[in-house]
């Protein structure tokens, strides 16, 4: 071969390694994009099934909580009912007694009066008639009231019976709910995973993503971040007001009234007009006045979790607003009845219909934050 055949040659051999090469990238391209594509559609689907778990896992925190309350009533049902049976019983067995008692006074009617000679005696047993006569129209209305008294709590305690029914067979529609999420969890990472794999491949034998699809895929990759995040980690939420907690979750004795009491949330102490903050992500649901805690803001948080935060006066938010953690929402307020602890923010977090004690889930007071 000349000189000039094997230059030709060699020309052409490059041409064609050169064609190969623009074959495999724009092969391993398509591939990586495809990858891509189908680790953000199950991302996407993972995220959606995160939402769907962690509803399904606050209705059945609520249905717990439904039936533990239920179960208080049914006890308390049973107790109402043994009580008025019991004083039914024996204000029928009174009643019965007066008017035997009435029939032997009566004995001998008018004419017993007419020839009677001891006038003092007549109008003893007269009086003593009447008072009988008396007791014995009471007895009859007392009897009314724990007749009706004892229907209604027989009604309460069949409603009571019957909505505990339902709950539990809500609550193995729940479980088999459960079992398909966690089922379908397994199924979408496993897809993912592979998918993830195969685009790692492909970019490490030198292809590029499309801006787009890459945008696209991280942005679903934070929604399943956001999605599968918790609420409720240690020391996770922002606190309110830059305050110690001066009113605590649970029963307590109320120091106008002196009657025991439950409280739902916790009351943090604080400045009047220092900014109240968000504590965590949510869209504002509702602002407004509720009797006793003054003007409030709702915040849902997601996945069933909401918080109320109350005792405030220049609300900065609206309804439908979204917020981030540790935004403004308002200001501390002034109390329309003292209760002793000063000026407070009541906080209060739901999940469903559950209160939950938010005081060990709020940041520590640091030394020049509130947060």
């Amino acid at each position: 071969m000349t000189g000039l055949g094997r230059i030709v040659f060699a020309v052409a051999v490059s041409a064609m390694a050169s064609s190969a090469w623009a074959r495999g990238s724009s092969d391993d391209a398509e591939a990586a994009t495809e990858a891509a594509e189908r680790v953000a559609t199950l991302v996407r689907r993972l995220a959606a099934l995160e939402h769907g778990a962690a509803a399904l896992s606050a209705a059945g925190e609520s249905m717990a909580y439904a039936r533990g309350v239920l179960a208080y009533e049914r006890s308390e049902g049973v107790r109402k009912l043994r009580a008025y049976r019991v004083r039914r019983a024996a204000r029928a067995k009174a009643a019965r007694r007066r008017g035997r008692a009435l029939y032997k006074l009566s004995r001998g009617g008018v004419l017993r009066i007419l020839f009677e000679e001891d006038a003092e005696a007549t109008s003893a047993r007269t009086t003593k008639a009447r008072t009988i006569r008396f007791l014995v129209r009471h007895d009859l209305r007392e009897l009314a009231v724990y007749r009706d008294a004892e229907r209604r709590a027989g009604a309460e305690l069949a409603g009571a019976v019957r909505t505990t029914q339902a709950l539990g067979a809500l609550a193995v529609f729940a479980t088999v709910q459960g079992d398909f999420v966690e089922g379908g969890r397994e199924v979408l990472e496993r897809g993912a995973a592979e998918a993830r794999r195969r685009m790692r491949r492909a970019r490490r034998r030198g292809a590029h993503l499309p801006a787009a699809v890459l945008r696209t895929l991280r942005a679903e990759e934070r929604r399943l971040r956001r999605a599968r995040r918790n609420l409720l980690r240690p020391r996770g939420l922002v606190r309110p007001v830059r305050g110690r907690i001066v009113g605590r979750f649970g029963p307590y004795e109320d120091p106008v009234l002196r009657i025991p009491a439950e409280r739902l949330g916790v009351e943090i102490a604080g400045r009047p007009g220092r900014p109240v903050r968000a504590i965590a992500p949510g869209k504002v649901v509702f602002v407004g006045e509720i009797p006793a805690y003054g003007l409030v803001v709702v915040l849902d948080h997601g996945e069933g979790f909401l918080s109320i935060t109350g005792r405030l006066v220049g609300i900065t938010v609206a309804p439908e607003d979204e917020v981030e953690a540790g935004a403004v929402v308002g200001r501390v307020g002034p109390k329309s009845v003292d209760d002793g602890l000063g000026p407070t923010v009541y906080l209060e977090v739901r999940h469903g219909t559950r209160p939950i004690d938010p005081a060990p889930y709020l940041a520590r007071l640091g030394p020049k934050t509130g947060r």
